[in-house]
């Protein structure tokens, strides 16, 4: 457990109290590190009630992934991805079941191996209805 982490010259610092740890590398005792990322409840400036069809994520994503939508405050639905072009940065697509309807909408994404994500775009549809 650390007390504090330190930025210095690009580099990332964990103190503890018997010392300091360069914080850097793709395993942490030979185990790969998880990633856990969640973006925030949003209505993507949309009223109306929606369904998500797909997530556009551009940039580099592990070898196997947990794609999860949330709709609202309560409900979930987790997706497995597979990276099928290999490791090199590039456009990814998830789509998603059809029945999923809410307003507000985040996105979650877990996994191991490499993670650096340039934007995430949200294929949305707007439906007639806001109730």
């Amino acid at each position: 457990p650390f007390s504090h982490v330190v930025r210095y010259q690009n580099s990332y610092f964990g103190v503890a109290a018997d010392g300091l740890y360069l914080l850097e590398g793709t395993t942490d005792d030979s185990a790969a590190i998880p990633y856990v990322v969640k973006t925030g409840i949003d209505d993507l400036k949309a009223p109306e009630l929606k369904t998500v069809a797909s997530a556009y994520f551009s940039g580099r994503i592990g070898p196997a992934a947990t794609v999860t939508l949330f709709a609202g405050e309560t409900g979930a639905e987790s997706y497995a991805y597979d990276t099928p072009r290999g490791p090199g940065a590039q456009n990814h697509r998830e789509k998603f079941g059809r029945g999923v309807k809410n307003r507000y909408f985040a996105l979650g994404l877990k996994g191991n191996g490499a993670l650096a994500l340039d934007s995430i775009e949200l294929e949305i549809n707007k439906l007639t209805r806001r109730i």
